[in-house]
């Protein structure tokens, strides 16, 4: 809802697109994130990140542009950054975030990134917060992650489910999966993947189209990349109610048991 009157001239309302972005990568197991932007914008970031996962700090880096890159390019530095992370880190995956300034200067990061020297795959993504905010960049972040992987439809296992639309910088994030889990388990419900629980691994990532649904658990995250899988997988989804967990309310459940009796193999 837009805000009325000097409340929306407030700064900082919402987090950064880059944020959204760097929590989703930084939720994937061994993948390391350099934010191609300005330190402040960085620290920003880590910021944020660490009040809930404070392990992130150690796995996302900064490319410290200064006003000269603005003017020649940001390309040495940006080669410089992955290849040494690729050598010393191991990463499984990097991803590039590029900032709001750096997308104004048009270099193609995307052409910077493939002729790196790089031990794993490099996902360039543009991040900045002139185009949106935390939700934007969360799920910009895992349609690439889920692009980048060249997903295949697979056989699926009867009765599987995926859970999509939650950050692992969501407070008490943990408690609510491990319920709804709980609750999952108990109608002999299994749950093939979370998508993004902390350290994800990239093989669970590859192995989404095994589940018969996906189950959306908030709309505005979860929602874009439920119909991309969908579309891609022919993997049909249900929309969960907020709160998830009320204790008269298990509809949801219902919808998903009557999925499971018309969907038996």
């Amino acid at each position: 809802m837009k805000e009325d009157g000097i409340k929306r001239w407030r700064p900082c309302t919402s987090y950064c697109q880059m944020t959204g972005a760097a929590a989703a990568f930084l939720s994937v197991s061994g993948c390391h994130v350099l934010m191609n932007s300005p330190r402040w914008c960085a620290i920003l970031a880590e910021r944020e990140l660490a009040k809930e996962q404070k392990e992130y700090e150690q796995r996302l880096f900064c490319s410290e542009v200064l006003e000269p890159d603005l003017l020649y390019g940001v390309c040495n530095k940006v080669t410089a950054a992955l290849e040494e992370l690729s050598s010393k880190a191991k990463p499984t995956l990097l991803a590039v975030l590029t900032s709001c300034s750096l997308s104004l200067i048009g270099d193609d990061l995307k052409g910077i990134c493939r002729a790196a020297s790089t031990n794993c795959p490099v996902i360039a993504l543009d991040a900045g917060g002139l185009s949106g905010e935390f939700t934007n960049g969360w799920v910009k972040a895992v349609l690439a992650l889920l692009k980048q992987q060249c997903l295949q439809k697979q056989s699926t296992c009867s009765m599987s489910v995926n859970l999509i639309g939650f950050s692992t910088v969501q407070s008490a994030w943990k408690d609510s999966i491990q319920k709804l889990q709980e609750q999952l388990a108990k109608a002999q419900i299994k749950v093939n993947c979370c998508l993004l629980t902390n350290n994800t691994q990239l093989s669970e990532v590859q192995n989404l189209g095994q589940a018969q649904l996906n189950l959306v658990l908030d709309k505005e995250l979860g929602l874009p990349v439920a119909e991309w899988l969908q579309q891609n997988l022919q993997q049909p989804y249900i929309i969960l109610p907020e709160p998830i967990l009320l204790e008269h309310g298990y509809k949801w459940l219902d919808d998903v048991l009557a999925f499971r009796c018309r969907n038996t193999i």
